[in-house]
């Protein structure tokens, strides 16, 4: 079978097309807000920026801890769908505060619930995708799903972008993100349905403890040791921009860097998705890893517009190559009943690993005075898990 006709077949299951169009929405609602949300607190409100950092750390620390509880309940009561419901309709909620708040303490309950409900339905979602489709297939359903968000996040910047042009509201934003997020709620209310129970086979009667996570292969520690490795490279894209401002790119250009940038990611993750479940998956990611490297080293020597732009391409690719195949990954190495708590496992030591290397990206591209520092510790660590994924591959083989 192509993967054209792959794609028809996907498109066709009632479930995966829902659950990507909701992730759609989600994606769209989030960046009409995030896309504009620091300049309205920096212009309008006042925050200064350690003030910002402190709420943007504090936010996504309650993501990350979300993301792990949310894993490890869904599987205890072994129900997804209504953590997806939780955490849409929580949302929809707290979108309005964006548009209502008036000081940096509004801003900051707002984000923090915020992020917490994203939170609560990342991990189950991502549990959900692989309990309704067979292993064969679940390259192709994590890439329609992450192709459909990753384009959300470009048309909700798009709309913002417009929106702000139009009527220079920022309020008048906020309140229309509210808008593509009801559809998500309308869709996981009405379109989303859980797995059957008998997916868990002997397990559907099974109680969850801490001490089941004992249950989880190696080969599932195996995939987190080289993600924990290779998302210390994963800094935040203001250090690609600040590359692209070094060597004197205007600040006009840099949303189009972005948008070729999370293009060249949505576009990726279907024929990724598709070769997922038709080659060595692991050899796969070798190739993202391998991409990575020529990105880092790009980004390194860039001295012109030219090479920037390809550094962002690459850099694009890369997180198209491997994202929806983490997942993927993570789905294929853990037992139906701990899937979950496995998911909510592997966002626990991505969020970790996120954490340090912006932390070292700071410090080198401060220590240094150099915005291609931190560059150099994402090729290193990005080399790093190249050798560490052929290592434990080939024990594996042995």
């Amino acid at each position: 079978m192509n993967f054209t006709s792959e794609l028809k077949t996907a498109l066709k299951k009632r479930s995966l097309i829902a659950i990507a169009t909701m992730c759609f929405f989600w994606s769209v609602s989030s960046l009409m807000v995030f896309s504009i949300l620091p300049v309205f607190m920096t212009e309008e409100l006042g925050i200064t920026p350690l003030e910002l950092g402190w709420i943007e750390g504090i936010a996504v620390s309650l993501a990350f801890g979300a993301k792990i509880l949310s894993g490890v309940l869904s599987d205890y009561i072994k129900q997804r769908r209504i953590l997806l419901v939780i955490g849409t309709a929580t949302s929809l909620i707290l979108k309005s505060l964006f548009a209502l708040a008036t000081n940096g303490f509004s801003i900051f309950i707002a984000r923090s619930m915020d992020r917490l409900a994203k939170g609560v339905r990342s991990a189950p979602v991502d549990a959900l995708i692989a309990d309704l489709y067979p292993k064969e297939n679940h390259g192709m359903s994590y890439g329609l799903r992450q192709f459909f968000y990753i384009m959300g996040s470009v048309v909700g910047s798009l709309i913002a972008a417009i929106l702000l042009e139009c009527c220079h509201d920022y309020r008048l934003v906020f309140w229309c993100s509210l808008i593509p997020v009801s559809f998500a709620l309308i869709i996981v209310v009405f379109f989303v349905r859980d797995a059957p129970t008998h997916i868990y086979g002997k397990a559907s009667n099974f109680e969850w403890h801490w001490q089941d996570l004992k249950r989880l292969p190696q080969s599932f520690w195996h995939i987190i040791m080289v993600s924990s490795v290779l998302m210390l490279t994963r800094f935040s894209d203001s250090f690609l921009s600040l590359k692209a401002r070094e060597i004197g790119m205007s600040i006009a250009v840099l949303p189009l860097l972005m948008m070729g940038y999370e293009l060249m990611h949505a576009f990726m993750s279907l024929p990724i998705g598709w070769l997922a479940d038709r080659m060595h998956r692991k050899k796969l990611l070798m190739t993202g890893i391998i991409v990575l490297m020529l990105a880092n080293t790009v980004m390194i020597s860039a001295s012109s517009p030219s090479l920037v732009l390809l550094g962002y391409l690459m850099a694009g690719m890369y997180m198209g190559i491997t994202q929806s195949l983490m997942s993927t990954l993570i789905a294929e190495n853990t037992c139906a009943h701990l899937r979950g708590s496995a998911f909510s496992i592997y966002y626990f030591t991505t969020g970790v690993s996120i954490l340090i290397a912006n932390l070292l990206a700071g410090y080198s591209s401060y220590h240094y005075q150099s915005a291609s520092a931190p560059f150099y510790g994402g090729l290193f660590f990005s080399i790093i898990a190249g050798i560490l994924l052929l290592a434990l591959v080939r024990k594996v083989e042995k």
